[in-house]
């Protein structure tokens, strides 16, 4: 990852959205991102002040791919927590190897980062499973179509991690939150 200042976010840059009651300034958006009563509430909200707000980092991470060469270490920790998390909330981990197969890699090092080893071990077991039988994750993804992915769903099950994941939310969240506190210096411009 580069370590650079160059995607971190400018404070200078930053601009409220367009509705309801914002907070006009990057600080005040981080102190009511951090107030959210909901933890989950919380790591959403920081992770789209942090990255889809951000103009330096948005048109990196895109809807689908990753730019691990031109991000920092924290972007990627969220960013990729953030699309593991919307993927396996809405389809499971199947969705996500389908939809995001360029994160893939780095999600059981970014459950590690924010004490989830639990999490990051069952991971990397169904990642061996998914090469074992398809060859790749690439290769799992491929199809492009609900029906390919059907079809790979009912081949390899991911129970033992969608379990663990979906009864761990909100120490997850609660995780992911404290480390995006510890290490605001990989996201803003100070």
């Amino acid at each position: 990852m580069a370590e650079t200042n160059s995607t971190l976010f400018d404070p200078a840059l930053y601009r409220p959205p367009p509705f309801h009651e914002n907070p006009a300034t990057l600080e005040e958006a981080l102190v009511a991102c951090f107030a959210a009563k909901r933890v989950s509430l919380q790591f959403m909200e920081l992770a789209e002040l942090l990255l889809l707000r951000n103009p330096a980092v948005k048109h990196l991470i895109g809807v689908r791919r990753v730019a691990t060469d031109q991000i920092t270490t924290s972007q990627l920790v969220l960013a990729t927590l953030f699309m593991l998390d919307t993927d396996v909330q809405n389809g499971g981990l199947g969705q996500f190897f389908f939809n995001c197969p360029e994160w893939v890699s780095h999600a059981p090092d970014s459950l590690s980062a924010i004490g989830c080893d639990d999490l990051a071990t069952a991971l990397r077991n169904d990642i061996q499973r998914v090469i074992e039988m398809c060859g790749s994750v690439y290769a799992f993804a491929s199809g492009g179509s609900i029906e390919a992915l059907n079809a790979r769903a009912e081949q390899i099950e991911f129970a033992e991690f969608e379990s663990a994941y979906y009864a761990g939310d909100k120490r997850r969240y609660e995780n992911a939150v404290l480390y995006v506190r510890n290490h605001l210096s990989g996201f803003v411009l100070q």
